[in-house]
Formats: structure tokens, C-alpha cells, sequence
């Protein structure tokens, strides 16, 4: 699917969600113009997470991956793995926007989600497609 959707994160379609880049839905996901932005969309959306009380990796990952619908144990256990943060261990926002944590967490749900490898430099630069706008 992520060929059709540029999707790294499988981001779901909310209608209330108009992120840059954002060109339509396709099965119930959001469909982007580019994988860049579908990065900035996941970041905001974890940077909202966090401002509202979700700010651990259990949290974060129950909150965008419910047990309904994942296997939210394992997808928990994935992160952390990959991020080196403890499921409780709260993650802070420098300046009330940056967070070098969320970016590694990104890089974990990508290649959870669709199997995609991004590199540090690659979230860096679709999280600053706003400032250049």
C-alpha cells in the first residue's frame, strides 16, 4: 500500500486532518504527494500525543496502534527495542516542539508499519518542511 499512499507511518484519513501534502485517502489511510510529508504528518501527530499526556512509547504506541486492531504488545516491544527507551519513560519536547526521541520513534513505526528504512537525516529534513514553506 505504500506505493499507492506515500504513507510511511499508516497514518489513518481523519477528515478533521488537513496535513501538508495530503492529497486524499485510500482504504482508510491518508494518501500523500510524497513520503517527506507523510513524515512531518506522523511527526505532528506524536508531538500532539505527547502535549496530550500520551508520552511514552506504551502510550504513544496503544494510542496510534490499538490493541483492536494490532498486536499492540509486540508493536511496543519493537519500538522500544529499536529506540532504547523504556516503555515508561517519558519523552519531553525541547522547546515544546523538538524531540530527538520522537524522530527514533518515527524511524521504528515506518519500518513497523510498511517496512520502510528511514534514516535519521531523512526525518530531520521532512520535519522542517514547514519552516521552508
Amino acid at each position: 500500500m505504500i506505493e499507492t499512499t506515500n504513507n510511511v507511518c499508516n497514518i489513518r484519513y481523519s477528515k478533521s486532518n488537513n496535513w501538508i501534502g495530503q492529497t486524499g485517502s485510500h482504504k482508510g489511510f491518508c494518501v500523500f504527494c510524497r513520503q517527506t510529508y507523510s513524515i512531518r504528518a506522523c511527526y505532528v501527530l506524536l508531538v500532539n500525543y505527547v502535549k496530550q499526556g500520551y508520552d511514552t512509547i506504551g502510550k504513544i504506541i496503544t494510542r496510534f496502534a490499538p490493541p483492536s486492531e494490532n498486536d499492540t504488545e509486540a508493536y511496543i516491544a519493537y519500538v522500544m527495542q529499536n529506540v532504547m527507551i523504556g516503555r515508561h519513560e517519558s519523552i519531553y519536547l525541547k522547546g515544546g516542539y523538538i524531540s530527538f526521541e520522537i524522530i527514533r520513534i518515527i524511524r521504528a513505526m515506518a519500518k513497523m508499519e510498511t517496512n520502510t528504512e528511514l534514516s535519521l537525516d531523512d526525518i530531520w529534513e521532512s520535519i522542517q518542511i514547514e519552516e521552508r514553506q
